[in-house]
């Protein structure tokens, strides 16, 4: 069934992950970004590169000081339940893990995609909130990069 008078619309996509994922969610979302441009460029063809527009690195200039950082592991039976360790913290990075930004633009310039690389990161939201579940506390701050993100690309016409 065709929709008549319906347009395909460029929807923009905002993916994060952490390489040390011990889940091995990592490589798939490499492929998940790359499908999802593949798709865009299906519906719309030539309207996407799969090569980024632009990588950014961030926090690559710290040196790890072992045993001085957050580990996140429970405290207590009053802790959050399946907390992982944040293995950032073990390591000794302070403030943030390492990470990429990988920004994709349409032909015309709007930006379609974000990938953010987080190196050292596990299977834990990172920037999360202490008192959460699964949640690593050492950034980048991934909800505040998502709210940045979406809130830039609004519903056109809302």
């Amino acid at each position: 069934m065709v929709n008549e008078g319906v347009t395909p619309r460029q929807v923009p996509a905002f993916v994060f992950d952490g390489v040390t994922d011990e889940v091995t969610v990592y490589p798939l979302n490499v492929s998940v970004v790359q499908d999802y441009l593949g798709l865009d460029n299906f519906v719309t063809p030539g309207s996407v590169s799969r090569v980024p527009t632009s990588v950014q690195n961030y926090g690559f200039n710290q040196t790890p000081q072992p045993g001085t950082g957050d580990p996140c592991l429970p405290t207590s039976s009053s802790s959050p339940p399946n907390r992982f360790p944040c293995l950032g913290g073990v390591v000794g990075f302070q403030g943030t893990y390492p990470y990429t930004v990988e920004r994709y633009d349409t032909s015309s310039g709007y930006e379609l995609a974000e990938f953010w690389t987080i190196y050292g990161s596990g299977h834990a939201y990172v920037g999360g909130n202490p008192s959460g579940s699964f949640t690593d506390t050492l950034g980048p701050d991934t909800t505040a990069a998502a709210w940045a993100f979406f809130s830039s690309h609004p519903k056109p016409g809302s």
